[in-house]
């Protein structure tokens, strides 16, 4: 994930790392040490010292302007996490000015009332009185904090709308992986579609074991709806990749000790051929790619899987579709990546 900065020459950004975890607080707190690195990095810059130049915090949180990252909802709180500590820190600095601007004895006032209001959460003086002196100190800061935060609230509702929307502005950039996907799978229906518009025989059937064992006993309607998903160029993909590059590590394991797909594609194409498409996970282009590989193997087995990956390869309306998801993925899907 990024975070997207906006400095005074060129846009850019901070960095692109991935999170030590899911959690929002870890997240923040990864930030926050990239942040301090920044900061330090820069102010002990010799240089910089002799031109009296710093950097804060609060200096980078104002030139956030965005994050960038994948689809998942980790990232997307994190997100939301960064533009409200943003938001936070400029209601801080505006409650910063504010307390300068006022008068000694109305600040007086106003941190006595918010002492007061303090000592009382505690329960009275005397909890008060047995915290230690760190403890007490600790509580002033973030009482501090908060009087700035109420001060620089106020002071940002007072400002105009052109004002609150450059404090607020803040953007989310995601992956084009949702696009593809969508326009992949547009293609996909409308191709099969196709078929029964024009009245043509569709691809073969590639049911699992279960439902090939079960379908003399299926309804009519089941026995279409069964028909209706379980062919075409994309199901021949999704098989080829269990077969191929299956996600369980130990089969997978079993099938790279042959390697029997990438020596022979290796040896039909003359050349380095790498892995089949990852299937079993959700990646971007994963079927596009896969359709652009001709599938070829020797030996299949008698797995029902296997017969279906056969029966696959065999029928010419299947590798049409293949074709087909082909020139999809590479004149229409592929330009969003």
């Amino acid at each position: 994930m990024a975070a997207m900065v906006e400095p005074d020459y060129v846009p850019g950004s901070v960095s692109v790392n991935p999170t030590n975890g899911h959690g929002l607080e870890e997240s923040r707190h990864s930030w926050e040490k990239e942040f301090s690195m920044i900061i330090n990095t820069f102010n002990q810059c010799p240089l910089l010292r002799q031109l009296n130049l710093t950097l804060t915090i609060h200096e980078i949180l104002q030139k956030l302007k965005g994050m960038n990252g994948d689809h998942a909802n980790n990232e997307k709180a994190t997100t939301k996490l960064m533009e409200e500590w943003k938001k936070e820190d400029s209601c801080e600095e505006y409650g910063t000015e504010r307390l300068l601007e006022m008068g000694l004895t109305e600040v007086i006032g106003l941190l006595g009332e918010w002492r007061k209001k303090m000592v009382e959460e505690e329960g009275r003086i005397e909890a008060w009185n047995l915290l230690s002196a760190i403890e007490q100190a600790a509580q002033d800061e973030n009482m501090m904090k908060c009087v700035k935060q109420q001060l620089g609230e106020e002071y940002y509702e007072t400002l105009d709308m052109d004002m609150k929307q450059s404090i607020d502005l803040f953007f989310w950039y995601e992956c084009c992986m949702h696009k593809d996907q969508n326009s992949f799978k547009a293609g996909n229906t409308a191709m099969i579609a196709l078929w029964e518009k024009q009245d043509i025989e569709g691809p073969v059937l590639l049911a699992n074991k279960a439902n090939a064992t079960a379908k003399a006993t299926l309804t009519e309607d089941k026995t279409a709806a069964l028909e209706a998903s379980t062919h075409g160029g994309a199901k021949m993909a999704a098989i080829a990749g269990v077969v191929f590059k299956n996600r369980d590590k130990r089969k997978e394991k079993a099938r790279e000790k042959k390697k029997a797909y990438t020596r022979y594609m290796q040896n039909a194409l003359k050349k380095k051929f790498r892995q089949f498409p990852d299937m079993s996970h959700n990646r971007s282009a994963s079927h596009g790619d896969a359709a652009e590989c001709e599938v070829d193997k020797k030996n299949p087995g008698f797995t029902n899987i296997k017969k279906n990956l056969l029966a696959a390869m065999k029928c010419p309306r299947t590798l049409e579709e293949l074709a087909v998801l082909a020139l999809i993925h590479q004149s229409i899907t592929i330009s969003y990546l």
